[in-house]
């Protein structure tokens, strides 16, 4: 589940993501689970009577998930959006 893209759908009309950077060096693995910073990397896009309204913003997270043999699975990715309200 991508939890944080859900989050930031609710931001604008048309919310575009633009990247998820993760933090390699900052993620820390127990047993066969991990768990790390990430930051989305987003384009808030509005409609008025003008046209298009853009915005580039960014939003930090976090990334959990599973090794599992060669395989690394995402169970969930978070966003957090309250500094957008603010």
């Amino acid at each position: 589940a991508t939890d944080g893209g859900q989050e930031l759908a609710l931001l604008s009309q048309n919310t575009q993501l633009e990247s998820v950077e993760v933090f390699e060096d900052e993620i820390s693995i127990s047993g066969q689970t991990f768990t790390g910073p990430i930051v989305w990397n987003v384009e808030l896009v509005y409609n008025d009577g003008d046209g298009e309204i853009r915005q580039s913003d960014s939003y930090p997270g976090t990334v959990t998930g599973r090794i599992d043999g060669e395989q690394v699975i995402v169970e969930r990715m978070t966003a957090d959006t309250r500094s957008f309200y603010r």
